[in-house]
């Protein structure tokens, strides 16, 4: 596996956006290249790279010099269970205190906050909706 940073001018961020489409959105009905995509160029984008393909990414978005929010993290169905997810977040953390970061903040489905958790995400106030289904905000102090 290849761990890469990209911008929206990369092919590796319209692999992205299949990935999100195929993982994330078309599971809940949902239709990614529907949304408002215009302020992703403001975030930086992460993945891992199989033979050039990108099976896991997540984008980070930037709130002043040390906070960040961590967004759609996906990995490829045919790679989950593989630890590719834990791999992914690992190295974006490392990657995000070179940069001065310091408090990362996201929103987890439900059914992935076990994993957050597991890399040490504490959870933070109650449980909402948001594209039709349930998360929970979490965060987490990262330090060098």
């Amino acid at each position: 596996m290849t761990f890469v940073q990209f911008d929206i001018n990369s092919p590796y961020y319209q692999q992205m956006l299949a990935l999100r489409q195929q993982e994330l959105r078309k599971p809940l009905g949902l239709d990614i290249y529907q949304q408002d995509l215009s302020q992703e160029d403001k975030y930086w984008h992460f993945g891992l790279l199989s033979d050039q393909q990108l099976v896991a990414c997540v984008m980070i978005k930037p709130q002043g010099l040390s906070d960040v929010i961590l967004k759609q993290m996906a990995v490829s169905t045919k790679q989950q269970g593989n630890g590719l997810g834990l791999t992914l977040l690992k190295l974006v953390e490392r990657a995000l205190v070179k940069h001065g970061v310091t408090h990362i903040k996201l929103a987890a489905r439900q059914q992935a906050i076990g994993f957050y958790k597991k890399m040490d995400y504490k959870t933070q106030g109650d449980l909402f909706i948001d594209v039709g289904i349930m998360h929970q905000w979490m965060h987490k102090e990262i330090l060098q």
